[in-house]
């Protein structure tokens, strides 16, 4: 369970950084919600792949060979950008504006999927044991 809280914090971080960019772009550029999201969605990825990295997960099945688990872990990033846009996108559709609520429903629905993935796929066989 411990590294599921590291993984929770490490997210809190990456999500600052997502949602800091999305409100500061969003502020400049409203026309293109979805993709501004996307494109913050994957920032904070990349911040989180290298906390993750370092402070989540031990090394998994994939650490001798760097640019593959980064590959898959931006795989597992673009389902989590896809997710967030189509949530972006979902909220629009449904008259809901406000761009945190569209974001606190976009993380909801991204997290879950993401952090099992990573778990699974991209880290397996390296969870921290602290």
């Amino acid at each position: 369970m411990a590294s599921f809280s590291r993984y929770l914090a490490t997210s809190a971080i990456a999500l600052g950084v997502d949602y800091g960019l999305l409100l500061a772009i969003t502020r400049v550029i409203d026309d293109y919600r979805a993709l501004v999201a996307a494109v913050t969605y994957m920032v904070g990825a990349l911040v989180h792949y290298h906390l993750s990295r370092h402070y989540v997960f031990e090394p998994g099945w994939l650490h001798h060979t760097p640019r593959r688990e980064f590959a898959f872990f931006l795989v597992s990033g673009l389902l989590g950008t896809l997710l967030t846009a189509a949530t972006f996108w979902a909220c629009q559709v449904a008259g809901l504006e406000n761009v945190t609520a569209q974001k606190a429903a976009a993380v909801a629905v991204s997290f879950l999927a993401t952090y099992l993935l990573r778990k699974n796929l991209v880290f397996r066989g390296g969870i921290a044991a602290v």
